[in-house]
């Protein structure tokens, strides 16, 4: 029914219009030879298309243009810049917040992270103490306490043992510490063992303070040289620690020795 009205609206001129104004062709219209105000553009720019010449480096429009192209570049570099730098702040202050990274199970602070969890300073504060505690137990002691140091001092660089290390250190303290419980040898072993840990080179100087309630050191450092090959042969800094252990109880000895027997006291068996 509508169908005369719409051809009498839409004829074949009034679509060709509309297609020529449409947005993607009227640019190109406005442009071409159908424009009749660009007419004389078609004669002219033929004219200068004959007629070139280069610029001379004098031209002023030639400085203007390239004063115009460096500003355009300088705007497009500080857009840029300051695009990115935009972003960037951005970013941190969305997920560098300490709310966004608690919610993440992020570190909140900008710190950095402590190498050790843990080493809190009420921590530090009280390995300290116990450290100095332990320092005043060097001197405490005596032949048996000698040779628990001397035999960890001497095995310590291997940091191994086995059964027949065990079975070696039972038959020491059953034959020179019988009057020793199992819970205080193992006790006395356990604070050389933290002794020498500490601090090896004090543990070796203050050595001959614990010797020196021994009658005779030749049968203790036999001993400890059977006791300290029975797990095995001794590496190269295991048998250096054992001379250097045979040299202090050999020193040991011979001052005994020399003392008038009104000064020698005591045997391997004394209680430290």
């Amino acid at each position: 029914m509508l169908q005369p009205w719409v051809r009498a609206a839409a004829t074949p001129q009034s679509a060709e219009a509309s297609r020529r104004l449409s947005p993607s062709r009227l640019q190109y219209e406005l442009l071409s030879d159908r424009n009749p105000w660009l007419g004389p553009l078609g004669p002219l720019a033929e004219t200068v298309r004959q007629n070139r010449l280069p610029a001379a480096p004098d031209n002023p429009y030639l400085a203007i243009q390239e004063q115009v192209s460096r500003q355009v570049v300088a705007a497009l570099d500080s857009y840029r810049d300051w695009r990115d730098m935009l972003v960037e702040a951005t970013f941190h202050a969305t997920y560098g917040s300490p709310l966004v990274q608690a919610l993440a199970g992020m570190r909140a602070r900008d710190d950095l992270p402590r190498p050790r969890p843990g080493s809190e300073p009420e921590e530090l504060a009280y390995v300290a103490e116990q450290a100095a505690e332990l320092r005043r137990k060097f001197v405490e002691g005596g032949p048996r306490e000698a040779f628990l140091r001397a035999l960890i001092y001497v095995r310590i660089p291997q940091l191994a043992a086995d059964e027949r290390s065990f079975l070696m250190l039972r038959k020491v303290r059953e034959e020179h510490a019988g009057d020793m419980s199992l819970e205080r040898f193992k006790s006395a072993f356990r604070q050389q063992f933290m002794l020498v840990m500490l601090d090896s080179e004090e543990a070796i100087r203050t050595l001959p303070q614990l010797l020196a309630r021994a009658e005779d050191t030749a049968p203790a450092l036999a001993l400890l040289k059977e006791v300290a090959v029975a797990g095995g042969a001794l590496s190269e800094a295991s048998a250096s620690r054992l001379a250097r252990v045979a040299e202090i109880y050999g020193d040991v000895g011979q001052e005994k020795a020399e003392a008038p027997p009104a000064v020698k006291q005591g045997g391997l068996k004394a209680a430290g």
